[in-house]
């Protein structure tokens, strides 16, 4: 597809990455999201077509040729989506061991969960509260049951969250307050204590204002990552396998942690 003339093109943003806290957020002005275990990407739609870029900004659209060709479909001109991409099992959960041979082998088995949105026709949209971006995602790519998903969330609750996540043997979790616009940039990591969680805070905005995105890793005893739950750091959810057929549930998933949580 070719850039019509004189329309702009849309560029990677620096994505917002978090720090290490101890402990998940329990006030309910906070939300909570599966912590999906895969790569981080940017996806991209402008009037020259859409694009696929790494966290660091490098072009990956070729490695990711069926989200990129998905994301072209969407009913939208112009966007930048912030999300996942994860190599899901049939029952939705990620296997990074799988990512590299599906990407360069079985790219149609991929799928890219979609949390946030930062750009659409025409606005920025990074200014505006969570939850306001969030719904103008869910509108866009709704009802997300192909290779493109909506990382879904619950809002408040969070230590209920983190058990339930801990319980389904997921990688951990990222809780985001509901109102915070979006903002690029890494900042300082803090170790957590004990060894069986670890948590992260992202503090980076404008003027130095602290924002905080946390995500939280369930540990065995020998230190490694026993399961997840996600925000806005890395890894994806399920999706459909244009061709075999195979709908990794993320839904199931995301409506499992509602229910224990809530349940909690």
């Amino acid at each position: 597809m070719r850039k019509p003339a004189g329309e702009a093109r849309l560029y990677f943003i620096r994505p917002l990455e978090p720090i290490q806290v101890e402990t998940p957020p329990v006030s309910d002005d906070w939300l909570h999201e599966i912590k999906y275990d895969g790569y981080r990407i940017q996806v991209i739609l402008d009037g020259a077509g859409a694009r696929a870029f790494s966290r660091h900004g490098h072009d990956w659209s070729q490695r990711y040729w069926p989200i990129v060709a998905a994301a072209e479909k969407l009913p939208a001109k112009a966007f930048i989506l912030d999300g996942e991409m994860i190599a899901p099992e049939p029952d939705g959960r990620p296997n990074f061991h799988r990512m590299h041979s599906r990407m360069v082998w079985n790219a149609e088995q991929l799928a890219f969960v979609a949390f946030d949105i930062l750009h659409l026709d025409g606005q920025d949209l990074r200014s505006l509260p969570l939850m306001e971006r969030k719904a103008k995602l869910w509108n866009l790519i709704k009802p997300a049951k192909g290779i493109i998903q909506y990382g879904d969330h619950v809002e408040g609750n969070g230590a209920a969250f983190f058990e339930a996540v801990e319980q389904m043997a997921l990688e951990g979790m990222v809780s985001k307050r509901r109102e915070r616009p979006y903002r690029s940039g890494k900042c300082r990591r803090l170790q957590a204590s004990g060894h069986r969680t670890r948590a992260w805070e992202a503090c980076c905005g404008d003027h130095g204002a602290r924002w905080p995105i946390c995500r939280h890793r369930v540990h065995n005893a020998a230190q490694r990552p026993q399961g997840t739950a996600f925000g806005s750091v890395s890894r994806r959810p399920a999706r459909q396998s244009p061709r075999s057929g195979c709908r990794a549930p993320l839904p199931m998933l995301s409506s499992g942690l509602s229910q224990a949580s809530r349940a909690g």
